[in-house]
């Protein structure tokens, strides 16, 4: 997932291009830092260990209060995942998620209490140090994303504003191994988390907040005698995001 990356940030750059015919844009990008954590059910195979973050979104309004856009996001451990576990091999975790929803504004002022509906496109890897072999979730599916930002002061080209995510997520996934050996079907769920504080001037703004991304994948069907067993992965950190409206 990490390698495609840059691709998917192809239709972003399209859509903003496109900012002067609509009725507002913005565009964003964020870096983050904290804590990646896996934990297997059943086993003793759980470790967290720190982690990057990394977001670049855009938004486009048709109307005051209908538009869309998409977020592209994803998270990298250090390679010292599992080190303090007993006999399981030293790895690294990574994910990817692009998200392409619609957007919804309610109230007076509606691009301050947006709700956001669409699909997902996820990625998540866990990677050997040693031997490089990785086990991978792809999943994708509908989510619902509610993003409150709740004005404490506000004049004349400036605010001061605290700005919430909400998000949902549930879909289909499968597992595969590389070196490719067989796959397994399940399904997951996700929520996500985030407060930050935002100042925002005239056509740019800048916020830092706290970010926490949760991901559960289900069990997995049995495909030659084998099962995957449930996963929990979760990065949860520090995020500043500077953005620019058109």
């Amino acid at each position: 997932m990490r390698k495609i990356l840059p691709i998917l940030s192809i239709p972003l750059l399209l859509a903003c291009s496109c900012a002067t015919e609509s009725h507002g844009a913005n565009a964003y990008v964020a870096f983050g830092g904290g804590s990646m954590k896996h934990e297997t059910t059943g086993t003793d195979l759980d470790d967290k260990t720190d982690a990057g973050y990394f977001a670049l979104g855009g938004e486009v309004m048709f109307t005051e209060r209908v538009g869309g856009g998409l977020r592209l996001e994803g998270s990298a451990s250090d390679d010292d995942l599992f080190t303090d576990v007993a006999g399981a091999p030293v790895s690294e975790a990574g994910d990817g998620e692009l998200f392409f929803h619609g957007t919804v504004g309610f109230g007076e002022q509606p691009q301050q209490l947006p709700l956001r509906f669409g699909l997902f496109f996820r990625g998540y890897s866990l990677k050997e140090n040693v031997t490089s072999e990785e086990l991978s979730w792809s999943s994708f599916g509908p989510r619902l994303e509610f993003a409150p930002d709740i004005s404490l002061i506000e004049n004349d080209g400036f605010r001061w504003s605290l700005p919430f995510r909400l998000g949902l997520g549930v879909g289909m996934s499968t597992v595969t191994t590389d070196p490719s050996t067989e796959e397994w079907d399940t399904t997951m769920t996700q929520y996500d988390v985030g407060v930050a504080t935002r100042f925002a001037f005239t056509k740019v703004w800048f916020d830092v907040g706290y970010l926490n991304r949760h991901v559960n994948y289900s069990e997995s069907d049995e495909t030659a005698g084998f099962t995957i067993l449930e996963a929990d992965t979760t990065f949860s950190g520090l995020v500043v995001t500077f953005g620019v409206k058109f």
